[in-house]
């Protein structure tokens, strides 16, 4: 068994590889702003793990355009398939470079008591799978991942391999 407690100084540290979105790991969630052709956009996304799947929620009532302010968030709701088009893009490419499956991750729109959301999942298995050929003598198994506003607490199993 492992634990592994990443805060959110890490964390961070790790969100800005991708300085296009300007992301911070605040409260538990994820703070996002990106640029579109209608102006800048402020989202908030809220991960989860619930033992198959690494899930991103980004609840729509959260979004807000800098321009139209929360008119961007309905139209989103609206368009989530062409959204998931451009996630597709942007990640099977990378997903092919590290070996993985194009099922790693899977988009869709839910609706929930709070409201409508988008969801990004990642598979377990493939974060398993990539955890594992990371070094060839061990076989690591994610089990829990726990979202807090300090950090995330990694939780598995590591067995090795003769």
């Amino acid at each position: 068994m492992f634990k592994i407690q990443l805060d959110t100084a890490l964390i961070n540290s790790a969100l800005r590889r991708a300085p296009e979105y300007n992301l911070s790991y605040r409260h538990g969630c994820i703070l996002g702003q990106a640029s579109l052709p209608l102006g800048a956009v402020r989202f908030v996304v809220v991960p989860n793990f619930n033992g198959t799947h690494l899930v991103f929620s980004i609840p729509f009532s959260e979004i807000k355009g800098e321009i139209t302010g929360f008119l961007l968030s309905k139209l989103l709701g609206m368009f989530w398939g062409m959204i998931g088009k451009q996630i597709d893009a942007a990640v099977l490419p990378k997903l092919r470079r590290l070996g993985l499956p194009h099922d790693t991750i899977t988009h869709e729109k839910r609706k929930t008591p709070q409201g409508e959301v988008g969801q990004i999942k990642v598979s377990a298995e493939a974060i398993n799978w990539w955890l594992s050929s990371q070094h060839p003598r061990l076989t690591p198994s994610l089990i829990s991942m726990e979202f807090s506003p300090e950090g995330v607490e990694l939780q598995g199993d590591l067995r090795s391999v003769t």
